[in-house]
């Protein structure tokens, strides 16, 4: 019965929903554009910059709750990199020394902790793998960088399924990929007249067209609640009993009905 409910989601990311006066969807809450380029570390700035990449530069992301990845599927991401090395370069979060994860790697930039979102705003930057968290998904979608995704756990699959079907993410298994695909994948999402691109641009759009930032959203709706209340956005299905609220006496009467029919026909 909270007066307010403010939900991390936005119809660029997420299936339509339907929502009651008091909840307000607060996605684009996440992203912010006024960060600068120059926030970059000096060394990173000029790897992602660099002319050599001349295909540009991808990020890869799997969010704060993976530590590390077997070795095998590491090898498999090494392999799969290391194939662009003349072309193009990647900025992979993941611990460890360079030397070893993925030696003889001049094309990858291994770092512990990444700036996220200075990255996706980068011009160079055309494509970001992640494991699909929604706060990844928004900002892959605002900063309009196409995505391959590798659903590790809980929502991340549903957001996955939800970015594949929009047209503007590949989803791959991260415990079974083949390396050719992954390397297919690459190149087809960031072509140049890439189908993918054109997709997120379109849902970038979508999430960027509001009239209002989501903190004065957010600030005008906490006002009114102080000013006039909460009843008047409640839904009633706040004043249904137990028997109302489960339809139980509507269970209860459409068994009756099937069961005395039943014995009839009998």
């Amino acid at each position: 019965k909270a007066s307010l409910w403010f939900f991390l989601e936005d119809l660029s990311v997420s299936q339509p929903n339907v929502l009651m006066p008091n909840t307000l969807s607060v996605g684009d809450i996440i992203v912010d554009d006024d960060q600068l380029l120059e926030d970059l570390p000096k060394n990173l700035l000029e790897f992602v910059s660099s002319p050599k990449y001349y295909m540009g530069c991808v990020l890869v992301s799997f969010g704060s709750v993976l530590k590390s990845l077997p070795k095998t599927t590491v090898d498999a991401f090494c392999r799969a990199f290391k194939r662009f090395k003349n072309t193009m370069c990647f900025v992979w979060k993941y611990p460890g020394k360079l030397d070893d994860v993925c030696p003889h790697s001049e094309n990858i930039y291994l770092m512990s902790w990444v700036p996220q979102k200075n990255l996706l705003a980068h011009v160079n930057v055309k494509l970001f793998i992640s494991h699909g968290g929604l706060s990844s998904l928004i900002e892959s979608v605002y900063f309009e960088k196409p995505m391959i995704i590798f659903p590790l756990i809980f929502d991340q699959f549903g957001n996955s399924a939800t970015a594949e079907e929009r047209g503007y993410a590949i989803s791959m298994v991260i415990s079974n990929f083949r390396v050719e695909n992954l390397i297919d994948n690459i190149r087809n999402m960031t072509a140049d007249a890439s189908p993918y691109l054109k997709s997120i641009q379109f849902y970038s759009k979508i999430l960027k067209y509001k009239t209002e930032k989501p903190n004065v959203r957010v600030s005008r709706l906490i006002n009114h609640v102080i000013e006039y209340g909460d009843a008047h956005l409640r839904t009633s299905a706040y004043d249904l009993n137990f028997i109302q609220y489960f339809m139980i006496d509507i269970i209860v009467f459409t068994l009756l009905v099937l069961i005395s029919t039943t014995l009839f026909l009998l």
